[in-house]
């Protein structure tokens, strides 16, 4: 096998080609102070770039790992009837190309309260084979275990909230919910008692003073959920690329109504259309989020202020039309001799 050619970094032609430059005769000392001036400067130029390039990676990876770690960068909600067949929905889910985990999760807000103090929390309901997936969580267990969480009563709080209510492991620590059983004299909070399984400690405070993880079913009946979950969060492999699982309802919107939102391709528009959901205390409008996927611009305030074009199947769920249509337009080669196409 023939050895490769060329020359090695740092090889002796190089040393002899820069020394020649640096090193000055002796009547041009003078440029030779200059020239190591000019080498140091530069050194030290491209050393502090690559310390300052490699510090912010690492924060801003480090601050992904603590935040897009515990939240998901995906999330499903219901939109107008409750989640109730959120198994099946994150199976299929979970089942996509670059998907880690699909978690159903039922969020509410209680008040803690230990016998010292009490304090604001945010419970979040999630299965414990989900709950041990999340590194965030699973691999900063300062005290206690994540085992036999789904069988238990057991909650894993913060490491700031542990320190605000003054307890531990082991502890019993009493949440309570605005929104309790509802009797002839009106709504009665619930209150009951949980025993602390787990003191985890992320490494932002607000986290780690507000967070209160419970078992998926518990949370389901300690927020009168009928079986249902809040939303199911989505944690993907490239948190970089999740335009990746864009589902493709984009709309068109005119330049002019871009002007006015102040909304640009890519931004997320909020559609409110009066004519939703029928139920029992009336028909409730409905409320749906797209993302502009393009701005056009006709020339005509008109038409630029005030159109926005949607796929039509997403239309017609939108709404509520039954795979039928409002219309079918026609466009003909010679508009000025419409009247030919009369008798169609």
């Amino acid at each position: 096998m023939p050895e490769p050619s060329g020359t090695a970094p740092f090889a002796p032609f190089e040393w002899m080609l820069s020394l020649r430059y640096l090193r000055a005769r002796r009547k041009e000392g003078f440029i030779s102070v200059i020239a190591g001036f000019s080498f140091l400067g530069i050194m030290l130029g491209v050393a502090t770039l690559i310390i300052v390039m490699a510090v912010m990676n690492g924060f801003r990876q480090e601050l992904l790992d603590k935040i897009l770690g515990l939240n998901g960068h995906l999330l499903i909600q219901p939109i107008e009837s409750p989640l109730t067949d959120w198994r099946d929905v994150a199976d299929r889910v979970s089942k996509v190309d670059g998907v880690r985990l699909a978690a159903p999760i039922v969020e509410g807000q209680a008040l803690a309260s230990s016998p010292f103090t009490a304090s604001g929390v945010l419970v979040r309901g999630i299965r414990g084979a989900d709950l041990e997936k999340l590194g965030s969580i699973a691999r900063n267990i300062k005290q206690g275990t994540l085992d036999g969480f789904d069988s238990g009563q057991g909650i894993a709080i913060g490491s700031r909230l542990a320190e605000q209510l003054s307890v531990r492991v082991g502890d019993n620590l009493i949440l309570v919910s605005p929104r309790g059983a509802v009797t002839p004299m009106g709504t009665t909070p619930r209150i009951k008692a949980y025993k602390i399984a787990a003191v985890f400690e992320i490494g932002m405070s607000e986290y780690d003073s507000a967070f209160v993880f419970m078992p998926l079913t518990e949370a389901q009946a300690y927020f009168n959920r009928a079986g249902d979950v809040t939303a199911i969060e989505v944690y993907t492999d490239d948190p970089d690329h999740i335009d990746g699982f864009d589902d493709g309802q984009g709309i068109a919107i005119g330049s002019r109504l871009a002007e006015q939102l102040s909304v640009r391709a890519g931004d997320n528009l909020t559609l409110v259309a009066p004519r939703g959901a029928v139920t029992p205390m009336g028909t409730t409008p409905r409320i749906k989020a797209y993302k502009i996927a393009a701005v056009f611009e006709i020339g005509m305030s008109e038409y630029d202020s005030a159109f926005v074009f949607m796929p039509l199947t997403e239309a017609q769920a939108y709404f509520n039309r039954n795979g039928d249509v409002t219309a079918i337009e026609v466009y003909t080669n010679d508009p000025d001799h419409i009247d030919n196409f009369r008798k169609l």
